[in-house]
């Protein structure tokens, strides 16, 4: 059963600019602006969606958060898959700072940190959509499927 959780024709956000919302999602797709995605996907702001740089919650890297990090939004939202899990201290620290051997660290040195929240797809999906439409500069990355998670929560 899908969740719709918007009209398929997008508003403008808080700002006037369009913005790309979650329509509707389920454990197989989620909907963007109507459009179904049958794959993990990359939001970011001022950006049509994007595959995800990897396909599981399980197979992210700092360096995939780093590249987020260069798009400079004020937070990173990440669906985990059906349940929750946390992001490994080392990917949350990717969006504070920087590592000497950083192919953006010339970028990355002159960025302001981006604030990471972790949780299941679903719960993901209705948090960025709430942040969105007030304006917010919100990434999101939104897994599907089971999450084979770095740290589950109970």
């Amino acid at each position: 059963m899908v969740t719709k959780l918007q009209a398929d024709t997008p508003p403008s956000s808080a700002g006037g600019a369009f913005v790309t919302l979650v329509t509707g999602y389920d454990n197989q797709s989620i909907s963007l602006n109507g459009q179904a995605w049958h794959e993990s996907v990359l939001l970011l702001p001022d950006a049509a969606p994007l595959p995800a740089p990897c396909p599981q919650f399980k197979d992210l890297t700092s360096k995939i958060l780093r590249g987020i990090r260069t798009t400079q939004p004020q937070l990173l939202i990440v669906g985990t898959g059906r349940r929750g899990a946390l992001l490994r201290p080392e990917l949350a620290a990717a969006l504070m700072g920087r590592s000497l051997e950083d192919e953006f660290a010339d970028e990355a040195s002159a960025l302001a940190p981006v604030g990471v929240e972790s949780m299941d797809t679903q719960a993901a999906c209705r948090t960025y959509n709430l942040l969105v439409t007030e304006g917010r500069r919100v990434a999101a990355l939104f897994f599907l499927g089971e999450s084979e998670p770095h740290e589950q929560l109970a």
